[in-house]
């Protein structure tokens, strides 16, 4: 198992959110309500099945919850 990269990251993120029942946010869950998410992937992250990166970019995020409100211009 490595520890360096990208397994790191997702070693960190589960210590981080992980031991915390998935209730604790992460930054990674934020959405920036700049209309660059899906609306489905943005009511997901309210559940903490999908957040948004400051890219805009939706990527799974399993064990986290949003830390504000999602939003979507489309809606």
């Amino acid at each position: 198992m490595k520890f360096l990269g990208v397994p790191a990251i997702l070693l960190l993120l589960l210590i981080v959110c992980g031991g915390h029942g998935g209730v604790k946010a992460c930054e990674e869950t934020i959405d920036l309500g700049n209309g660059q998410c899906y609306l489905a992937a943005c009511r997901s992250a309210c559940k903490g099945k999908r957040g948004v990166r400051a890219d805009g970019r939706c990527k799974f995020v399993d064990t986290c919850v949003c830390k504000y409100p999602c939003i979507n211009k489309l809606e």
